[in-house]
């Protein structure tokens, strides 16, 4: 077979198989959204959720086809399926799961409009370890779907109308719920930080006031950490209430350009190709040790006026102990 048509064929493969990914997303949502209607919350939990599953791998698959591929022993096969002849009919192929989908989503495209707990509840109701009974619960995971899902369809160049069908209006009023309601859990907690900052500045003295918030915010950096904001660093951000410096949470991405090299043993290996590293910092929530705020995700960061689009920053900033290089080393080790 000429190289022309061998390509032809892979070209086609992986089109079929993203198409197929998007269209069986859109039924499943669709099935969701009818079970909604219905009132039947057995249906919503298991549709919703396995949606997000295939409408993720699609925007993943869309990206490169090996991004689903499992970092697990016996994933070889399903590797030079991936990397070869990219198709979702293949036998033996493997593919990940919807919490591996999200955290890969995450890397992808930046903090997603869910928190740890959100993301949990997801992928646990996915693989049925949560049972999902009361209407509440089953609205939290249908908006948590439709929500992700919304974000994922315009880098798919899909419409809602298209993903959703008779079902569009239902969807976006459920969404607009949703923004709603973040929007007052929002105001709420802003409301109590401005409380407490009022109740802090009026019992004290101007220079009691200013020593109590100097401390406050020299202490910020052992009192609030990443890692119980489910993130890995933090930047001075100032606060939206009470304006003193309070912490930024989120992840990092570090671009470098490789070249490899082949050793003695036959091994090829990564290296880095030159000193310039390009690091983005992903905002994920906010807190303050001043006025107590605390936003929890990327949603309420919006809600609350904080930037949650990836920015430039320099190694320095996410202190001094920190290493592009030995970032990528580490990266490159889960990779392999």
């Amino acid at each position: 077979m000429a190289e022309p048509e061998r390509l032809d064929a892979r070209d086609a493969a992986i089109k079929r198989s993203e198409t197929t990914l998007i269209a069986s997303a859109s039924r499943w949502m669709q099935e969701a959204l009818a079970g909604w209607v219905d009132d039947d919350h057995g249906k919503v939990s298991v549709h919703a959720p396995h949606a997000v599953e295939l409408l993720g791998k699609a925007a993943l698959w869309r990206e490169s086809p090996t991004l689903l591929l499992p970092l697990a022993n016996g994933a070889e096969a399903s590797l030079f399926i991936l990397a070869q002849k990219p198709d979702l009919a293949a036998t033996g192929l493997r593919t990940i799961g919807l919490a591996t989908v999200l955290a890969r989503l995450e890397k992808l495209l930046g903090a997603l409009p869910l928190n740890p707990k959100q993301r949990s509840r997801m992928a646990d109701t996915r693989n049925g370890a949560l049972h999902v009974g009361t209407q509440d619960q089953t609205r939290h995971v249908l908006t948590d779907a439709i929500t992700v899902c919304s974000l994922l369809l315009p880098r798919i160049d899909q419409t809602a109308r298209a993903f959703y069908g008779p079902h569009v209006d239902l969807a976006e009023g459920l969404v607009q719920e949703r923004r709603t309601a973040v929007e007052h859990r929002v105001a709420t907690k802003r409301a109590r930080a401005q409380k407490v900052f009022g109740n802090l500045e009026s019992s004290l003295e101007e220079n009691e006031f200013e020593e109590v918030t100097t401390s406050r915010q020299a202490s910020a950096e052992d009192d609030l950490v990443p890692s119980n904001f489910f993130a890995e660093h933090a930047l001075d951000q100032d606060c939206p209430v009470c304006a003193f410096t309070g912490r930024l949470f989120g992840d990092v991405d570090v671009d470098h350009e490789l070249e490899y090299e082949q050793m003695p043993d036959g091994d090829i290996v990564p290296i880095l190709a030159s000193d310039y590293f390009s690091i983005s910092f992903i905002p994920k929530a906010f807190a303050c040790n001043v006025c107590k705020l605390e936003l929890a995700d990327r949603e309420e960061l919006q809600a609350g006026g904080l930037e949650t689009d990836p920015q430039d920053v320099q190694g320095y900033q996410l202190g001094y102990n920190f290493d592009p290089a030995d970032y990528i080393d580490e990266r490159y080790a889960e990779v392999v």
